[in-house]
């Protein structure tokens, strides 16, 4: 599955086009802010990655250690810090953007406890936290940095949030359990539970009856069965507000034995995930709570959206998983009830794992930022040339890619190649 954003797989990547940008088309912005996006790896470390005035990220500036499987990287509303949630070892590091130092602190919600998503809440100096091992939203205090001794229990395995406009109401989806938590979040309440249907076109409640996608011949030909972490789809996780609807991006995956290590057709070793068919976002009103349409998103495995600043524009990615990473993401209107995306963007040969998208927030630029992690697809070669992961650039205008930046390997001991899956844009200047 690829709810705890995918474990880095070790492949090596081509550093030969490190530090360029590669220009893949034309149409950018007439005005661009000159931002540092925080790239953060699964490799433990984020990268700090400095555009030129047009946009187009031209210049690793730092890269910095972080906890263990980082998860996701948030800035706070007033851009003065960077919060990556850290999972392996249950702490948040915060960055500071002007100096880039860290302070690293303990979000652990008890023994189970894997955190991976932070939403700020703009009103108040509180900030929400993910748990996806405890199955808890936990409250962390901005200013101390300390947890603070409320909580709130949502379904199995929450992965994503979005907070409503007025900084009231939580939407937290919960990936095995297919629902949505409403939470509320003056009282520390679930005040509703929103089933999310499997309606995706050609749908279906089971996994597929045949093989594993990748299995070939000669290797024997197994029947799938469900594998210790089956669900069903349709697999909610990221989650966005545009009030008044909120939109779940499902991603149809799920876990089957056969599929795994074992078997002969993954030289590169396979986790079990399958994607089953194309992902879809449910559009959900806030005043009821009621599914008022889904779009589909353009591709399989989808994890995470993101509007554009303008709001014009919703995107999703659509990441694939650690077996069959995808690389497409959806650019939807948000207005639509039903249909596909308005377009379907494509990242550039030899990318793969479109994981999640940020905006800049200058809107006279109109750009967005897709962080790609390059996860090799289980079936490939042992001597097929590594994907590559990085960030590439939108142009929310005509919705085209106009740049791309990869990434290195970190630069110590290890040596451990990037693996990007979350993404934090901050204005260096305006």
């Amino acid at each position: 599955m690829n709810l705890f954003k995918r474990k880095w797989n070790g492949a090596a990547i081509s550093t030969a086009a490190i530090g360029v940008a590669t220009m893949l088309g034309a149409g950018g912005p007439a005005r661009a802010t000159v931002n540092d996006l925080y790239v953060a790896s699964q490799n433990n470390a984020v990268y700090v990655v400095r555009t030129n005035p047009s946009g187009v990220p031209t210049k690793l500036i730092t890269t910095l250690p972080v906890g263990t499987y980082p998860q996701v990287a948030r800035a706070t509303p007033d851009g003065s810090e960077v919060w990556v949630v850290n999972g392996g070892d249950a702490t948040i590091t915060a960055i500071n953007t002007s100096n880039f130092s860290e302070q690293t602190f303990s979000v652990s919600s008890g023994p189970n406890s894997f955190p991976g998503y932070v939403v700020f809440n703009p009103f108040q100096n509180v900030a929400y936290v993910i748990d996806g091992g405890s199955n808890q939203v936990t409250f962390v205090d901005t200013r101390t940095k300390k947890v603070l001794p409320v909580s709130v229990t949502v379904g199995n395995t929450p992965g994503y949030a979005g907070l409503s406009g007025d900084g009231r109401t939580l939407y937290v989806s919960n990936y095995f359990d297919n629902t949505v938590s409403v939470v509320n979040v003056a009282t520390y309440s679930q005040t509703a539970v929103i089933g999310i249907p499997n309606t995706n076109p050609p749908g279906t409640n089971n996994p597929p009856t045949n093989v594993c996608q990748y299995q070939v011949n000669p290797a024997p030909v197994v029947p799938l069965q469900l594998g210790p972490e089956f669900t069903s789809p349709p697999s909610p996780q990221g989650v966005a507000v545009q009030d008044p609807f909120v939109f779940v991006l499902n991603g149809y995956t799920s876990n089957l034995l056969p599929c795994q290590d074992t078997s002969p057709a993954y030289p590169n070793g396979g986790t079990g995930d399958v994607t089953f068919q194309e992902s879809t976002v449910n559009v959900i009103a806030e005043w009821d709570n009621e599914i008022k349409g889904t779009v589909l998103a353009g591709g399989p495995g989808g994890t995470a959206t993101g509007f554009s600043v303008d709001g014009n524009w919703l995107y999703a990615t659509n990441t694939g998983n650690d077996d069959y990473p995808g690389n497409t993401f959806g650019v939807i209107n948000p207005a639509a009830r039903k249909g596909g995306p308005k377009k379907v963007l494509t990242l550039p040969t030899g990318w793969t794992g479109a994981t999640e998208i940020d905006a800049d927030p200058d809107p006279c630029d109109n750009l967005a930022y897709v962080a790609a992690d390059g996860a090799t697809p289980a079936s490939a070669p042992l001597t097929a040339p590594p994907n590559i992961s990085g960030v590439v650039t939108v142009n929310s205008n005509s919705n085209t890619i106009t740049s791309s930046f990869p990434l290195p390997a970190y630069p110590n001991a290890s040596g451990n190649p990037a693996f990007a899956i979350s993404i934090a844009v901050v204005p260096h200047w305006w």
